[in-house]
């Protein structure tokens, strides 16, 4: 599980963990308060197939990082690969006969009604080419981003339908941590400003995640969550996000993790 530190309120979900807040109640004196917190991937998808067909090709592993455009899957292109062929044929006949009906038409031979009809073939023709090209290009499938792999869900040689979901990928080289905040606590922390607060993030091992030295802090970012707003108001459930962090297994340095 991710570790995360940060300095005020926000929310959100995956692995769970507990962050501590820490804010004095009187001179001297320090309350720390519990929540169960949520880990999230800065980006997860499912990777689905966009056609029909066989799997006959998987060239990644479960739990891989792969870098962007790697490619992932194979699905069987001999009867795309086929329908191309054919629509490229048909397209290279009716540029033909455009051309020849064209030259006719410069001659008088023939009317411009047929010119127009042999263009409107070969329009028709070049459709039909581009998406017999881009069915082809879907039975190929492509990581959208650097990530993580997660398990199969199909195994080669499965027939996969349209939209069947064959795996997860995820980036983690940045993770969100979120945690809920009740409304009263929420207001009496918006009632004093001024007041320190830390938040803290505790490991399912129970130690406190500390962040690297010379570890960059993320830039906080405005959202439409109550929460988050100085000026807006708080809803019937605000919510709390620490921050981000970076995983120290990450290839990059982690960040400290900070408010939103």
């Amino acid at each position: 599980m991710c570790s995360l530190a940060c300095q005020h309120p926000h929310e959100h979900h995956e692995e769970a963990g507990v962050s501590r807040r820490h804010h004095p109640a009187a001179a001297g004196l320090e309350l720390t308060r519990e929540y169960v917190a949520q880990v999230h991937a800065i980006q997860h998808i499912e990777v689905r197939a966009q056609e029909r067909g066989y799997l006959t090709g998987i060239f990644v592993d479960e739990g891989q990082l792969i870098q962007e455009d790697t490619k992932m899957f194979q699905i069987m292109p001999l009867i795309y690969r086929a329908d191309l062929h054919r629509v490229e044929a048909e397209a290279e006949a009716a540029s033909i006969e455009y051309k020849n009906t064209k030259m006719l038409a410069d001659k008088d031979i023939v009317s411009s009604a047929e010119l127009a009809l042999a263009g409107a073939k070969l329009s028709r023709a070049k459709a039909e080419l581009e998406l017999a090209q881009t069915h082809m290009r879907l039975t190929e499938i492509r990581a959208p981003f650097t990530g993580l792999m997660d398990r199969f869900m199909v195994r080669l040689g499965s027939l996969v339908e349209e939209g069947d979901l064959l795996t997860t990928l995820s980036d983690n080289r940045m993770l969100w941590i979120y945690f809920n905040v009740p409304e009263a606590e929420y207001l009496d922390y918006k009632a004093d400003p001024e007041q320190k607060m830390v938040v803290k993030f505790k490991m399912a091992n129970n130690k406190m995640f500390e962040p690297e030295a010379g570890s960059r802090p993320s830039r906080p970012t405005s959202t439409t969550r109550p929460a988050t707003s100085p000026s807006a108001r708080p809803s019937r459930t605000p919510r709390a996000c620490c921050g981000t962090a970076r995983p120290a297994t990450s290839s990059s340095p982690p960040s400290t993790p900070t408010p939103r």
